[in-house]
């Protein structure tokens, strides 16, 4: 391959998708070069036995012409098989993103596509009583003192629960009003798990949800602490309000507009 835009665009994905958190990152992430047609269609999230509308799309690069397998290992500097001889594909992982190659006729022919996705993560659907539900908000309290009093969802809410490595990671309460705006309240995470990308998959599942309940606005009643890095608002397309002035016992208002919703 040549040291062209395409060649760098290539070599550059893997990077540039491990940086990427939200739907906008990943528009920047996989803008493509002469050569690459990109191609945007809506995805899906697992939860609770059926499939609710995702807030972040599937993405698929056209390579015009199809480029050689070897050389797309050489880009990502692996020989890793990351396409199977018998033109199957096999995931690989950058970042939150599971990236798929898929072959022209034969692995001879070379990649003919690349497809990325978020990375399925485990999230549940619960009660406020449900014991991983309380064990989230326990912990939280416990971890962060000022949030103990009052520390209880509503009763009629929703509880979404993220797993990782078969605990739960991160949850929080979701309603809808009236007005058709979701609220969601009690954002927290396991303390000994803030790290890593449960932050961003809470904040899928409950755009998921806002969605599912035809919500065409998600407002969040969050904490500080888990402002930036672990709940990162802003990098998924949140606009954050006052009263939070960087106290880390505050509380934090953001909201976002749904576009998707119908």
């Amino acid at each position: 391959m040549d040291a062209g835009p395409r060649w760098r665009f290539l070599a550059g994905l893997p990077r540039a998708l491990a940086g990427a958190v939200g739907a906008a990152e990943l528009e920047a992430a996989t803008r493509p070069p002469d050569g690459v047609v990109r191609r945007v269609e809506p995805d899906r999230v697992w939860m609770e036995g059926r499939w609710f509308p995702a807030p972040v799309p599937r993405v698929f690069l056209d390579l015009r012409p199809p480029v050689p397998v070897v050389d797309v290992y050489a880009a990502w500097g692996t020989t890793h098989p990351v396409a199977a001889p018998d033109g199957t594909d096999q995931p690989w992982s950058a970042g939150r993103w599971d990236v798929r190659l898929h072959l022209a006729a034969t692995r001879a022919d070379g990649v003919r596509q690349i497809e990325v996705a978020a990375r399925p993560v485990p999230v549940a659907l619960v009660d406020r009583a449900d014991p991983a539900a309380r064990a989230l908000l326990e912990a939280t309290a416990a971890f962060y003192p000022a949030w103990r009093g009052g520390w209880d969802p509503p009763p009629a809410a929703t509880f979404v629960v993220v797993h990782a490595g078969g605990r739960p990671a991160a949850g929080a309460a979701i309603g809808r009003d009236p007005q058709g705006v979701a609220s969601a309240s009690h954002l927290c995470m396991d303390p000994d798990r803030l790290a890593g990308t449960a932050g961003s998959a809470l904040l899928d599942a409950l755009e998921a949800v806002a969605l599912d309940l035809r919500c065409h606005r998600l407002c969040l009643d969050g904490s500080a602490f888990l402002h930036r890095e672990h709940v990162p608002y802003l990098r998924h397309g949140y606009v954050v309000a006052p009263p939070y002035d960087g106290d880390a016992d505050g509380s934090v208002w953001a909201e976002k507009e749904l576009a998707a919703a119908s």
